[in-house]
């Protein structure tokens, strides 16, 4: 059978409640209990929102409060040296994220640590913290591994859930050399991460999971021969180190290319491609030319070898149109031509559907987004 599934969910909640939690914890105004105990809700109406739009493989580790990641760097201890006087937690990774600035007072001088520089994501209008990596980089795990914890949380809600983990090539590529460490070669410190990244997906593997979400963004950009190279000796060793798991591949934003040649014979399970962005690689799409995209690939890899997802994770996207009531009667043309993150879980369900069961059991799905875009042309 083909699956629905999904690379990962928008955290900001379908009525920015992340973003007001966020704001209040700043200004004093909750606990970071209260902020903690907030986000075990947000997670698990996530999770069950996108079960109900009938997905099969649900993401789990995509929630974040400021940056996916920055929280990466913290779980894996790339803390840069300005920030480590600080007490784990919250506080600190708002710190790394903002930077710290206090006028000085009486009793203390002014205080201006500057934050870890952000760049943009590809080419969304998302912002991420870019890693600083050192030379004698000390890479380790602590006890509450936030991708872990998650797993663990959807778990007990009864969802089966895919944990998503950053790469680790991309999670270098897309880091820099700290200021006392100029001229390091980031891949260096590729054997030294690794050692790290086997430990936290053996974890997960003892949690239950069986598939792993790993994204690596970065074999959509023009990579040497040599890194591709890097790409199939870090899969081959991980697929072999921890066999328990099935290693997704997420790949987006573009054309993977000869990029793909790493995933020979390297052990990994599934490969995501984007085939909005590159459609070359097997139409803006509606359901119905994406669901004959789909079918070309089930006639050459069969039902069971394919997974159907939104081209690239839904995390930049908004939540739902549920709350738009004033758009929907103000402007309903508009508001009809629409499709939020909650609408495009649907939409990847209808295809798959279509393909198990044949196009005649959603026709009335087809046809309304038959008629949607008929209109918007």
């Amino acid at each position: 059978m083909v699956q629905a599934t999904n690379l990962g969910f928008p955290r900001i909640g379908g009525q920015r409640e992340t973003k007001k939690l966020v704001e209040n914890f700043w200004a004093g105004k909750i606990t970071e209990q209260a902020l903690d105990e907030a986000a075990v809700k947000l997670r698990a109406e996530n999770w069950k929102l996108q079960q109900a739009q009938g997905l099969s493989q649900i993401p789990s580790g995509d929630f974040s409060f400021y940056d996916h990641v920055l929280d990466h760097s913290v779980m894996f201890n790339v803390i840069p040296s300005r920030f480590r006087h600080l007490a784990e937690g919250h506080e600190r990774n708002f710190a790394i994220g903002r930077g710290i600035q206090k006028p000085a007072t009486e009793t203390q001088e002014k205080v201006d640590i500057e934050a870890q520089e952000m760049k943009k994501w590809f080419d969304t209008n998302y912002h991420y913290i870019v890693p600083e990596f050192e030379t004698n980089q000390t890479f380790y795990l602590g006890g509450n591994v936030k991708t872990v914890q998650e797993f663990n949380e959807a778990k007990a809600l009864g969802i089966h859930t895919r944990p998503v983990v950053l790469g680790p090539l991309s999670f270098l590529l897309l880091g820099k050399a700290a200021k006392n460490s100029p001229g390091l070669d980031l891949l260096s410190l590729l054997p030294n991460v690794l050692h790290v990244y086997e430990e936290l997906f053996a974890r997960l593997a003892a949690a239950g999971a069986d598939w792993i979400q790993v994204d690596e963004p970065c074999l959509a950009l023009d990579i040497s021969a040599a890194v591709v190279a890097q790409y199939h000796a870090v899969y081959t060793l991980l697929t072999a180190a921890v066999p328990k798991l099935k290693f997704l591949i997420a790949t987006y934003f573009g054309r993977i290319g000869n990029n793909i040649s790493f995933i020979k014979d390297s052990g990994v399970a599934g490969l995501h491609i984007d085939l909005v962005r590159a459609p070359e690689q097997l139409e803006h799409t509606n359901l119905a030319a994406a669901l004959k995209l789909a079918e070309a690939a089930v006639a050459a890899l069969g039902s069971d070898r394919v997974f159907v997802a939104p081209s690239c994770s839904l995390l930049h996207a908004p939540v739902t149109l549920r709350f738009e009531k004033r758009l929907a009667s103000k402007n309903p043309e508009l508001f009809d031509w629409l499709a939020y993150s909650e609408e495009k879980c649907k939409e990847v369900h209808v295809i798959a559907h279509a393909l198990n069961h044949g196009a005649d059991s959603v026709k009335a799905d087809l046809a309304d987004n038959a008629r949607s875009i008929e209109a918007r042309r």
